[in-house]
């Protein structure tokens, strides 16, 4: 009897688990967001008062959001040619091809790019896109006139422990790149031989009163599906919901075919952004069924671009590259 029961037992496990293979696996749905970044200026002759020079200003943000496998620059570590760039001048075009490269290879998704503070003190305000398989976020700014100074935020998570976060501020703080040997605002160009670390700038001009001020602040600001919300949560469901495959052909010239499949018909919409997080064509919107979309991309630039499909409980972004 009782070896009966045990191969009864071994036939219901071997059912079950073909019934299991039958079924769709199980995903974490974890939905992206956009943030916020308000950018405040303090910095002035009245909170450093020491040399305090003329025609204050940050120069234009540049960032992006990424893995943790990226690090744009960090404190102890030499500068990279595209943050001794940005610090000593406030260019930003070898930055932003450094974290196209770092998108290409998928260690980055978006790229943050936006206006800087003239005069300072004052604000300004950047939304981005971010997903919780890129929940990193590194962001910095020139401060001019300088020899090669800056302010940012290196890796900083947006994304913990199933949720975004809803508010992070930063207070920011003077850094040298390294680049350059000036001593005061206005110093004339003296490049440093061999170049040294990025460090924290903790003497003149910036030394108050035995400490240094804040320049100024990045309040991050979460927009939808926030901790506080209580929608931020993963949520482990039987699906997929929907899946998107992945687009063929990829490279493109111009078209490209989208197979989307899904276990209900909750609303969806694709679209393809640019990697700055910017919509460039809607696809699709309208019910998750299964059907065959084509994706006509004739009119954008060549580069890499994002598929992005997305409900209100689930997102998924498919890489598309058109070439010409």
């Amino acid at each position: 009897m009782k070896t009966g029961i045990q191969a009864g037992f071994v036939v219901l496990l071997a059912a079950l688990g073909l019934l299991l293979a039958s079924m769709p696996s199980l995903v974490t749905a974890q939905p992206a967001t956009t943030y916020t970044v308000v950018f405040t200026s303090t910095w002035s002759n009245a909170t450093h008062p020491q040399n305090f020079p003329s025609g204050p200003h940050f120069s234009g943000l540049i960032g992006a959001t990424h893995d943790e496998n990226v690090s744009l620059w960090s404190e102890g570590n030499i500068a990279s040619a595209g943050i001794e760039q940005m610090a000593e001048t406030g260019g930003k075009s070898p930055l932003r091809s450094e974290i196209q490269s770092a998108q290409q290879s998928g260690t980055a998704e978006f790229m943050l790019d936006g206006g800087g503070i003239s005069p300072s003190p004052g604000s300004v305000e950047l939304e981005f896109f971010i997903n919780p398989d890129h929940p990193y976020v590194s962001l910095v700014s020139m401060l001019a006139p300088s020899p090669d100074w800056f302010v940012g935020v290196d890796k900083l998570l947006l994304y913990e422990n199933g949720a975004w976060k809803d508010r992070v501020e930063i207070n920011l703080y003077p850094y040298d790149a390294g680049s350059d040997d000036g001593s005061d605002y206005t110093s004339s160009n003296a490049d440093s031989q061999p170049k040294q670390a990025i460090s924290s700038i903790t003497n003149s001009p910036f030394l108050i009163s035995g400490s240094v001020p804040s320049l100024g602040t990045f309040v991050f600001q979460c927009q939808m599906l926030c901790s506080s919300t209580g929608t931020g949560v993963d949520k482990t469901v039987i699906g997929p919901i929907f899946q998107l495959e992945p687009p063929y052909p990829n490279p493109t010239t111009g078209r490209t075919k989208l197979l989307l499949t899904a276990s209900d018909t909750q609303p969806i919409t694709i679209g393809v952004y640019d990697m700055l997080g910017r919509l460039r064509s809607l696809v699709y919107e309208g019910p998750s069924i299964r059907q065959l979309l084509t994706a006509s991309l004739e009119d954008l630039p060549p580069g890499v671009y994002l598929i992005r499909a997305f409900s209100s409980t689930a997102t998924q972004t498919r890489r598309i590259v058109v070439a010409r």
